[in-house]
């Protein structure tokens, strides 16, 4: 279900402790749509607001997070705050260990403390390799196939934490692949001698140059587009999008249920057993524990 309409704090961080983060949610109506909405969208409340949660059943974030079912809070980057331990933390050459308590069981919640810790600070250029994370914990993994980079002129990055090697986030810029940014297609469009072909769904931004000594022009550099999405994206704000994993969310605020996902997405790519256990779901014996001994029964709770 959607987040609740009123103000509210998420917190999270990594196995260790080493790494903590906060995403300040502000009130529904200062939430962004979603970046594939036209602005003009964002008069219908019933339009998607990020922060976002869905579960994703593409193959590289089932892979790269080594998680069947990877879930995720599409955030605004502007939203998203990290506190990140340095390196010497808890480095005396042993096997890394917790720096904090985790509670394993629903009883045993309580709200963690972070006081103490480095400031909180916006993250969203860190995450993406913009700027270094000052010789902390915090590691980046470029997770960007070769098509993907000569298609789109820029990477991806996953986050995660270099002492326990929790995953923390996922950088996505806003436009869809094989687009260049926003800012880019804006200016061929409005400030270049161009032009647009069109054939049915299919457009082509052709820039135009003027060669030297003459005063011929011809065109230099063209990019295909769907025309669907090319006039959506020229409705759309540019919104920079972290996407946060939720099972690194402190426990008191998974157990709302306004934590649920509210989409599935990359459905065309999901595991098929696993797109069943969303729709209709699994049934097998539920067992407590590890042991698998004492079967649960219904009305039952640990």
């Amino acid at each position: 279900m959607p987040l609740p309409p009123d103000p509210v704090e998420i917190r999270g961080g990594c196995n260790c402790g080493a790494i903590r983060y906060k995403i300040k949610v502000p009130a529904f109506d200062e939430r962004p749509i979603h970046f594939t909405f036209p602005s003009a969208a964002k008069a219908d409340p019933a339009t998607p607001r990020l922060p976002l949660i869905a579960t994703d059943l593409c193959n590289d974030c089932r892979s790269a997070t080594s998680s069947i079912l990877p879930t995720w809070i599409l955030c605004p980057g502007d939203f998203f705050t990290i506190s990140c331990l340095p390196k010497s933390t808890g480095d005396d050459g042993a096997p890394p260990a917790q720096l904090h308590k985790r509670p394993l069981v629903n009883r045993a919640v309580v709200a963690s403390d972070d006081s103490g810790r480095p400031a909180f600070v916006p993250a969203y250029e860190m995450l993406r390799g913009g700027r270094p994370s000052q010789d902390t914990w915090l590691q980046l993994y470029v997770s960007t196939d070769e098509e993907t980079n000569h298609k789109t002129g820029r990477d991806s990055f996953r986050s995660f934490c270099g002492r326990c090697g929790t995953n923390i986030a996922y950088t996505v810029a806003p436009m869809p692949p094989g687009m260049p940014d926003s800012k880019q297609l804006l200016e061929f469009i409005f400030t270049s001698f161009s032009h647009v072909w069109c054939n049915g769904d299919k457009a082509t931004v052709l820039m135009w140059a003027a060669t030297p000594g003459t005063s011929l022009f011809k065109p230099f550099q063209a990019f295909p587009y769907s025309f669907t999405v090319l006039k959506r994206q020229l409705l759309t704000p540019d919104v920079a999008v972290i996407d946060v994993i939720l099972g690194a969310v402190d426990r008191e605020l998974l157990e709302q249920d306004w934590m649920r996902p509210e989409r599935h997405l990359w459905w065309r790519y999901g595991v098929p057993w696993v797109q069943d256990l969303l729709m209709g779901g699994l049934p097998a014996p539920r067992h407590p524990i590890y042991s698998v001994h004492d079967v649960v029964q219904d009305e039952f709770k640990l």
